[in-house]
């Protein structure tokens, strides 16, 4: 499910019995709680049978900012991994395309703070998969690919306007 907008502070996400667990347990984990927006609430909502992860709303997804700041964020989304997986908890929508990328939607930078938050965790596939696909991608391409239409980089650090989502990171 996608994430909606309840203001311009605050989102929320309808989440799957199995990805509300998930996010139970990775928010044990000093890192996810480190670089995920704020959780304001987690819980199940009895009368609608439903389950809400209800947040900060921080930053832009990566593939609205210049290549810049998709480049500095390689090193940090490494060594997420790297801890989240020594903690034997994993993303489950970081790493894509067949372990050649990053799911840049999942990826947030916020130019005031200069920071970037990680979002989204779901349970497609586990942590051996994932350990698998971040395997195969290290080193495979040091560069951004931009399908379709160019940014001005001279332009803000993060445009705000939508580009195409199909933008990958590879690692």
């Amino acid at each position: 499910m996608a994430i909606t907008n309840l203001n311009e502070h605050i989102c929320y996400k309808i989440l799957s019995d199995d990805d509300y667990h998930h996010y139970i347990d990775v928010l044990s984990n000093s890192q996810v709680k480190f670089r995920h927006p704020n959780v304001l609430a987690l819980y199940k909502d009895d009368k609608s049978s439903k389950n809400f992860l209800v947040m900060e709303r921080k930053g832009v997804p990566l593939h609205e900012c210049s290549n810049y700041i998709i480049n500095n964020a390689k090193t940090l989304i490494h060594s997420y991994l790297d801890d989240l997986h020594t903690d034997n908890k994993y993303h489950g929508d970081l790493v894509r395309d067949g372990g050649c990328g990053v799911n840049l939607g999942n990826v947030l930078y916020d130019e005031f703070e200069d920071f970037y938050y990680i979002i989204d965790f779901n349970t497609k596939g586990s942590l051996q998969d994932e350990k698998h696909l971040r395997s195969v991608s290290e080193g495979y391409c040091p560069n951004v690919l931009i399908k379709s239409k160019k940014k001005n980089e001279s332009s803000n650090l993060c445009s705000g306007e939508h580009s195409p989502s199909n933008r990958v990171l590879f690692l």
